[in-house]
């Protein structure tokens, strides 16, 4: 159980006293976790079922997945979503790259979508409008994740297609109860119909950087470089995020079963940090290969070379900055100085 006793009088100090000791109380942390981690390996190498769960890469199969990355037959797909809020609502830019290592193999898709757009509501009625605008406020930034979470895994399956494997970055199938609850026309279908090709096709990886999960995380954490262990089916991971648009839906539920089927979850090592990876049953091996041949050479992070790329693409065709800056200007262009309403107030200060 927490202690708010603890927390709330007995780590309290001075400031000069913190300045002090900070270091020792960081590394006292910090060794700490470091032998927790390593007792934990030691435990867990003595449980059959964590051994036997336990997988080393193999060199001849490593070799022929670098050999399929540099023909360029393997594709990396990654997203970026911009929002910049106004007075009406806000305005967003998506962009989706698609990145191999052949030859063109750069493709950047792109969208830009408004609150304004959205809002069918005759604007001769202020009062409406701005009711219509405040109530899609709480919902559109939702939305617009979502359709760069779709567009990102609809790109990915057409791209597979052509070349056998594609990587996405983030979980499989990354949506929740709280946006597939919103009464938005298509959502649901979408959504369900996506799922159902996934596991249909099976030729997505998804790789996850970050998670609540603490207990993958630390037994991630105990791999070696080389190492990676199978969990099993990711019917546990959907149905946290999706329970009750699973029992609500039919569709959902279809497609929630059909991905339990077909993929399964681990956790992978291919440098200093480990990361969650989904990939499908039928072809484990020359997944995880293909994930490991593409993140080895990323010595420190151990992450796919592809998605970074493809994130880089997307940052440098059009910084989140620029979009920014774009509609500043254009505000001002049309609006004039009555534009600094919709303006961010932190985008006019000076050291900005």
């Amino acid at each position: 159980m927490l202690d708010f006793e603890y927390l709330a009088h007995k780590t309290w100090m001075s400031f000069e006293e913190y300045c002090k000791c900070e270091g020792y109380l960081i590394a006292r942390d910090i060794n700490l976790a470091l032998k927790l981690r390593e007792k934990l390996r030691r435990n867990l190498m003595k449980n059959e079922e964590f051994k036997n769960s336990l997988k080393h890469i193999d060199v001849n199969k490593l070799q022929k997945a670098l050999d399929i990355l540099m023909k360029g037959l393997v594709y990396g797909v990654d997203g970026s979503l911009v929002k910049y809020p106004t007075a009406v609502g806000i305005k967003a830019r998506i962009l989706i790259s698609i990145v191999s290592y052949g030859e063109g193999g750069v493709e950047v898709k792109a969208s830009y979508v408004s609150d304004t757009m959205l809002t069918h509501v005759d604007v001769s009625n202020p009062i409406e409008y701005i009711a219509k605008v405040e109530k899609l406020l709480r919902e559109t930034g939702m939305i617009y994740k979502a359709t760069m979470f779709f567009k990102e895994r609809e790109y990915a399956l057409q791209y597979a297609g052509k070349t056998g494997f594609t990587l996405v970055h983030g979980p499989l199938y990354p949506f929740t109860d709280k946006t597939l609850m919103l009464n938005v026309k298509g959502l649901v279908e979408n959504i369900a119909e996506l799922g159902l090709e996934i596991a249909r096709k099976s030729n997505i990886i998804a790789v996850q950087s970050t998670t609540s999960r603490l207990r993958v995380i630390n037994v991630g954490g105990i791999l070696k470089v080389g190492e990676y262990i199978i969990f099993g089916s990711i019917k546990p991971i959907l149905m946290k995020s999706l329970k009750t648009s699973y029992k609500t839906y039919k569709s959902i539920r279809e497609a929630i079963e059909a991905l339990s089927e077909k993929y399964i979850f681990g956790v992978y090592k291919a440098g200093l940090k480990p990361y969650i990876f989904y990939a499908p049953r039928s072809k484990l091996e020359e997944a995880v290969h293909i994930l490991f041949a593409d993140s080895i050479e990323n010595r420190l992070k151990g992450f796919p070379t592809l998605l970074e790329y493809a994130d880089l693409v997307s940052k440098t065709n059009m910084p989140p900055s620029a979009f920014k800056s774009r509609i500043e200007s254009k505000l001002v262009e049309i609006a004039g100085i009555e534009s600094i309403v919709d303006i961010l107030e932190r985008r006019l200060r000076q050291y900005e």
